[in-house]
């Protein structure tokens, strides 16, 4: 997948207003009726430095190329969108409830969301192959992700501007779309059913049989 990513090249005060104002993602944007920007506001980054944008590249050079060729071009796209809007939404509720999950910038730019919901589908395809996390310390796929989120959270909680809602929101929607909330739908019902019948034996009771007025028999 080919990303374009904006990056703070220009400083004019008509490209800040677009950039913040226009396609970022906060608060004042939903209520004014911006809804675009819980898709756009992921193809921007942070100004005042590089390392978001290459942290996102980064993801996307390593978990993209797989999940695409697996699912194809159009099925991956629709895949990252819905993370990304997933990770919008997240954001929008943790800052509105001012930060009950961790950090609530007031505006929130970034793919991160989208990376975040393909290293899910990659850790869910692959719980046993190992990936080398921060490029030396191999884990297993099924770990890979508690790790990276434990760590997401301990940044998140120590100050830093990072939005962990959007993060969260990325896993939530990834999680959804590859069958997590039918499985467990599906073991919720499950356990009902079982409950219900549990239930009705106890009470069910067994009774003698026969009619008063049947003759006694000697």
């Amino acid at each position: 997948m080919v990303g374009v990513f904006g990056v703070g090249a220009l400083r004019s005060e008509a490209f800040t207003s677009l950039w913040y104002d226009g396609l970022a993602l906060s608060l004042d944007a939903l209520a004014g009726a911006r809804i675009w920007t819980l898709v756009t506001y992921a193809w921007l980054h942070d100004l005042g430095g590089p390392l978001h944008l290459i942290a996102n590249l980064v993801g996307l050079y390593f978990l993209a190329p797989e999940l695409e060729a697996r699912w194809r071009k159009r099925a991956f796209l629709r895949f990252f969108l819905i993370c990304i809007v997933g990770g919008g939404v997240f954001a929008a509720v943790g800052a509105g409830l001012g930060g009950l999950f961790g950090a609530a910038p007031q505006v929130t730019v970034g793919a991160s969301a989208g990376v975040m919901g393909l290293l899910a589908a990659w850790s869910m395809a692959n719980p046993r192959r190992k990936l080398l996390l921060m490029f030396v310390l191999p884990v297993e796929g099924r770990y890979v992700l508690p790790i990276v989120l434990g760590l997401d959270a301990l940044i998140a909680f120590s100050g830093s501007d990072t939005s962990f809602s959007a993060h969260i929101g990325g896993v939530v929607a990834a999680w959804l779309q590859l069958g997590g909330g039918r499985r467990w739908l599906t073991r919720l019902q499950k356990r009902r059913h079982n409950h219900q019948r549990a239930a009705m034996r106890g009470r069910l009771h067994v009774v003698k049989g026969g009619r008063d007025d049947d003759p006694t028999v000697n």
